[in-house]
């Protein structure tokens, strides 16, 4: 089973703007993997998953509480999702940016309970197909 890793700051209060920066790749040294008994697990060596996308969570981490978020694609081909963090049950509950690396593997940092909202820019990668290009994380911002 692998174990993910998780970046444990805690900013102490919101401010303004916040940006946060996801770290652009998780190496084989940060991850462990645990075994039952009589196997013996491994991560490849020399190996590095990169930085794939992020979002945003409410409440405690390992509850998974992903949030949709709210996605514009402006004219120059940015997109950005917006997630709102002032409804129903949201002021009170934890509120994390998830940076994920591949579909299994995640960092978090917990933010201020005080953000109302956080924003994640998505520019198209510079290379791919115009039609359908692929897109990499270039900004997270939190307020």
């Amino acid at each position: 089973m692998m174990t993910s890793a998780f970046c444990a700051m805690h900013p102490s209060a919101a401010r303004e703007q916040q940006r946060i920066v996801c770290p652009p790749a998780v190496d084989a040294g940060q991850i462990s993997v645990t075994s039952p008994a009589g196997w013996t697990g491994w991560y490849l060596p020399d190996s590095t998953v990169k930085l794939d996308s992020a979002g945003i969570m409410l409440g405690p981490i390992r509850m998974n509480g992903v949030m949709m978020g709210e996605a514009d694609k402006l004219k120059d081909g940015t997109v950005v999702n917006r997630f709102p963090l002032t409804g129903g049950d949201a002021p009170q509950l934890e509120k994390w940016v998830v940076c994920n690396y591949g579909s299994h593997l995640f960092q978090a940092i917990k933010l201020p309970i005080a953000t109302r909202e956080c924003a994640v820019v998505y520019w198209p990668e510079k290379g791919t197909k115009k039609g359908n290009p692929h897109y990499v994380v270039s900004d997270i911002t939190c307020k």
